[in-house]
């Protein structure tokens, strides 16, 4: 989807195009989440300065390659106190993923996942006993959020955690882009030290000096699980 935005930005260098355009975009895209293909910008091409803007050649690149959202919530489920929601999001592929927007005090935390299944076999967890399916794209990663936007359950200013399915460690690249995303001031504006990247500890001494330096201000926790709080 255009949420892949090194994909876009990549593709856009490769036709001769300024990829200066596309930030701005993915930032009129927040404002309207009602927009869900580029068929609903319509008319709005031309109407938007903003829209305006953006070359005839880009919009066509957009239009054929790029999705404004590349997958869609099959399923929802709220606790019976509404305080938790879990969504189920198809993929384009047919496979599925789940994210998890728990409220609290007055803040939302969305917990997203990074991959269909996980290879680390952790026999507490259920994504563990799948196996690896796959590594989402960052823009899938992303979309999780913003699917919790237009259900109304998130506005982006609370905590985010890099969960529920998957080892993000595993899956770097495209987490930490998806993590700059989310970060930046300019578009969805998460302070660094709200987001969390949740790990089992893949090659963590090697890793933890790499995620500061790529993502500074995200905090990097140690999932420890065992039967009772002493034994952990």
């Amino acid at each position: 989807s255009v949420w892949d935005i090194d994909v876009a930005r990549a593709a856009f260098e490769a036709s001769g195009l300024k990829p200066i355009h596309i930030r701005p975009l993915l930032g009129w895209l927040l404002r309207h989440p009602e927009v869900q293909s580029w068929e609903d910008v319509g008319a709005r091409w031309e109407s938007e300065a903003l829209l305006r803007n953006v070359p005839l050649a880009a919009r066509k690149l957009l239009c054929a390659r790029f999705a404004v959202s590349s997958s869609r919530v099959e399923a929802r489920e709220d606790s019976a106190d509404g305080a938790t929601t879990k969504l189920a999001v198809a993929l384009s592929d047919g496979l599925r993923v789940e994210t998890v927007l728990m409220r609290h005090g007055g803040r939302t935390t969305a917990c997203v996942s990074s991959q269909v299944g996980c290879a680390m076999g952790c026999t507490f967890c259920a994504t563990g006993t799948m196996g690896i399916v796959g590594d989402l794209t960052a823009g899938e990663i992303v979309e999780q959020l913003l699917h919790g936007r237009r259900l109304g359950l998130s506005a982006f200013s609370e905590p985010s955690r890099s969960l529920p399915a998957g080892e993000p460690l595993n899956n770097y690249r495209a987490v930490t882009s998806a993590v700059r995303l989310l970060t930046d001031a300019s578009l969805f504006g998460l302070r660094a030290s709200s987001v969390t990247v949740s790990t089992v500890g893949v090659c963590l001494a090697k890793c933890r000096r790499s995620f500061a330096a790529d993502l500074p201000g995200v905090s990097l926790a140690l999932s420890l699980h065992a039967p009772t709080q002493h034994k952990r």
